[in-house]
């Protein structure tokens, strides 16, 4: 979950970070620090503020 814009944020080794973590494997940028589209090539599930969802989420109904 990204809650600053520090550019250290911005050059983190994500595959290798994505190979560490359990799976399913999600980002939360409130910040829209990193490229969404990069992270899901990696294989993660992506929330960015203002920006597309996953398109597979799409579909999901909404929990009230």
């Amino acid at each position: 979950c990204f809650l600053t814009e520090w550019d250290e944020f911005k050059t983190l080794d994500y595959q290798k970070i994505f190979d560490n973590m359990q799976k399913p494997a999600f980002v939360f940028d409130g910040h829209n620090i990193v490229d969404p589209e990069k992270l899901r090539e990696i294989g993660f599930i992506v929330y960015s503020i203002g920006k597309p969802l996953d398109a597979w989420l799409k579909d999901m109904p909404a929990v009230a």
